[in-house]
Parts: C-alpha cells; sequence; structure tokens
C-alpha cells in the first residue's frame, strides 16, 4: 500500500491512499499520479513477494517511508540495498509511533516546499545558485535590498520600539555597553523585518548584515533582532546565509526549538570547540519555553549597535549541523556544553562544547564556516533528514 503526501495551500500537507498494488502492471497504471507526489509512504501487508514493486517505488526517487510490520513480509531485506541510492528511511516496528515520529520528519522536508524566505541583500545573487536552492528544497527565494528594509524601519511606532527595549533591558541580567537609544533603534529593526516578514508572506529571512552594518546602510546591527525573531520561532540567519537558513527552518520543525548560527573556533588544550556569534535565541529549550540568561552587549568587531549574549546551559547535550546545498552533504556532530566563555575577542555569545575528536574536526574540516547549534542530540533525526533530501552525511567527529 502507498500512502503519498503533496503540498496544499502553501501550508498543510494532503495524504492520498492508493489502493493495494500486487504487481507491476498494477503500479504502472497508477505511476503517473505517483510521480506527481512530493512524498511517498509504502507498507506491506502480506507476504506476498513485492520486493519489484518496492524496488520501482524506492527508485522513483522521492523522499520515502517504507513501514515493515513485523510478520507481514519480508521486503524489509532488501533496504540495505535501495537506501544507497535512493531517498528512502526504514521503519521496522510493531509500534506505530516509531512511524508517526519518521512522518514528522517527512513532513519537515515536505514542509520547505514553496515556503517563502527572504534574502536581504545589496550585490546581487546569481540567478544559477538562486535556482540550486529552489531546485534542491522547493523554496521561494524573494531577494531585497536595505533600502526596503529602511523604508519599514522609518514606518516603525518609535513608542512601541521604546515599549519592547524597556522590556529586553527588564529581562537582561546586566546593559554592558549600549546605551537605551541603541536598544530602541535595535527594537525598531526587529519590527521592521516582522513587518516585512508579514507583508511578503515570508516565514524566515536571512541578511547580509555584516556589509551592511560596515556600510552604515543600516541605522543599527539586526543582532538583537534576529534573537527575538528565533525565540518566538521565525528562523532569521545572519550573513545572507541561504545553507544556514534552511537547516535552521529544518531544525525548528523537528525539534521545536531555535538554533543558533555559529563561528566554531577549535582548542586542543582543552578538546573543546568554542561557538561563537551574536544573534543566539534565549528560549534554547523550546519556543515558548524559560528564557536563558542574557546580557546586552555591542556588536563585537564594530562596537556599535547591540547584540545579545546567552549563557548556554552548561552539562546540555548539542547537536551541531549544517547543510551545504554546493558539495550535497549534510555535516552532523554532537558535543557537552563544558562553559560559557568571557572574553573581548571574538563574538558575544561563546561557549565552549567537549567533543571527541577536535583535531578531526580541523584535518576533515567540509564546507563554509558556520555550523548550526541546537540543544539535544538529534542525530539520528538529522541522518534520516539527509537521506530524504539525497544528501551524504558527514560526520565530522
Amino acid at each position: 500500500m502507498i500512502v503519498s503526501l503533496s503540498e496544499k495551500n502553501n501550508i498543510s500537507l494532503n495524504y492520498k491512499t492508493f489502493e493495494v498494488i500486487s504487481s507491476l502492471d498494477e503500479l504502472n497504471k497508477v505511476k503517473d499520479e505517483i510521480h506527481k507526489m512530493d512524498g511517498l509512504i509504502i507498507t506491506y501487508l502480506t507476504t506476498g513477494g513485492v520486493y519489484d514493486v518496492f524496488r520501482e517505488i524506492a527508485y522513483f526517487n522521492k523522499p520515502s517511508i517504507i513501514y515493515a510490520q513485523p510478520f507481514s513480509g519480508h521486503e524489509w531485506s532488501i533496504f540495505s540495498k535501495l537506501k544507497k541510492n535512493t531517498r528512502t528511511i526504514m521503519v521496522a516496528s510493531s509500534n506505530i509511533m516509531d512511524l508517526i515520529d519518521k512522518i514528522k520528519l517527512l513532513e519537515a522536508v515536505l514542509s520547505l516546499k514553496n515556503l517563502r524566505i527572504l534574502l536581504i541583500k545589496d550585490t546581487k545573487v546569481s540567478n544559477e545558485y538562486l535556482s540550486k536552492m529552489r531546485e534542491k528544497y522547493g523554496v521561494d527565494i524573494v531577494c531585497l535590498d536595505h533600502n526596503v528594509l529602511s523604508k519599514y524601519y522609518d514606518d516603525t511606532d518609535t513608542k512601541e520600539a521604546e515599549r519592547l527595549a524597556d522590556t529586553v533591558i527588564s529581562k537582561s541580567v546586566k546593559v554592558v555597553e549600549p546605551s537605551r537609544e541603541e536598544i530602541v533603534k535595535a527594537a525598531r529593526i526587529y519590527f521592521a523585518l516582522k513587518h516585512m516578514l508579514e507583508d511578503y508572506n515570508a516565514k524566515a529571512l536571512t541578511m547580509d548584515c555584516l556589509s551592511m552594518i560596515y556600510h552604515r546602510a543600516i541605522p543599527t546591527t539586526p543582532c538583537l533582532a534576529f534573537s527575538l525573531l528565533n525565540d518566538e520561532g521565525i528562523p532569521a540567519a545572519c550573513e545572507a546565509d541561504l545553507n544556514s537558513l534552511i537547516t535552521m527552518i529544518i531544525l525548528k520543525h523537528i525539534t521545536g526549538k531555535p538554533s543558533f548560527i555559529s563561528d566554531p573556533v577549535p582548542d586542543y588544550s582543552k578538546g573543546c570547540l568554542y561557538h561563537a556569534h551574536r544573534t543566539s535565541a534565549t528560549r534554547l529549550k523550546g519556543i515558548g519555553r524559560e528564557q536563558e540568561k542574557y546580557y546586552l552587549r555591542n556588536h563585537a568587531e564594530s562596537l556599535s549597535g547591540v547584540a545579545v549574549q546567552t549563557l548556554w546551559p552548561v552539562g546540555e547535550i548539542v547537536t551541531s549541523t549544517k547543510i551545504e546545498t554546493e558539495e550535497n552533504i549534510m555535516l552532523l556532530h554532537t558535543g557537552k556544553i563544558v562553559d560559557n566563555v568571557y572574553i573581548d575577542r571574538g563574538c558575544r555569545t561563546k561557549f565552549a562544547v567537549k567533543v571527541a575528536n577536535v583535531k578531526k574536526f580541523v584535518e576533515e574540516f567540509r564546507g563554509r564556516l558556520h555550523r548550526i547549534i541546537v540543544l539535544g542530540d538529534y542525530m539520528e533525526q538529522l541522518r534520516d533528514i539527509a537521506t530524504l533530501l539525497g544528501l551524504e552525511v558527514i560526520e565530522e567527529i
């Protein structure tokens, strides 16, 4: 039996159940319809030699789940051959909830289709790159420049921004460098971005913020805005990094938590990777959950604006990951937070993660610098996500 999934109304997924298929001839009758579907859940109901049907469906190369209930047949035995060249994952279990868990991963992948994201960047992005991202994930990328953001900024309600700034200040451990005036400007950036997302019907954004800061193209840094958006479950990535943004969207869907775009920094002497950046969320255990302690700082490189220094919970396991579309890979590893770091060098949020082999991370480094960090161990789920997306998994440590 095949259950197929397709995107419906740009938000939810439409499920359709086919009749039981027991031969290649019966499969051929519905093949064209299956090709139109975005994802498949395939199960067998009895021992009956439908190996060829399974193999044929798997090689449609759609994100698919094979569900194998015990004593329903032996078709599970061909999965080891199928998994290498298809986008198929397996659930062999008597517990139906195990299948439900995998369906959530399939939904995370399919939810990217037609998801609108904003790319705010002044320099032109190549059509080839945008086309590749759209083709691979199905996302709808809207390109804007700083002039659009500036218009929205000018239209913000200053009183509303002042109220938000005062709330952010009151909940912080301490305001270290920025003035209240600067924090109000950062709050106005947040409202400008929020209104842009609403007006463009977008669900996530990334921005070439460093260039805009250095060229004074925007009134202040957007670091606080990104932190606030991620706390609300709106993935926001700095430095116009679409690969990181796609990774953050997937993590939000499968974990219910905001993630952190990081510059990893190796330290052989302590066997650690430090993770450092300016835009950390504060509700790290889940969107809507309690806030971690945070300081309000300035942007370390420019000594201007507002950034958040979030204290990450020591002793917690984190997963580090990153999709690199150009190499068709997903990078993965885990570690344990052992300390928050208080030095002026580097970005404001900094924490140390003990890993099994920091030298391997350095010597076999792949992809670009950024990594995406989330609380918890999600290695198994992300391996399956990689398979459903047709990505090779690279375990970095």
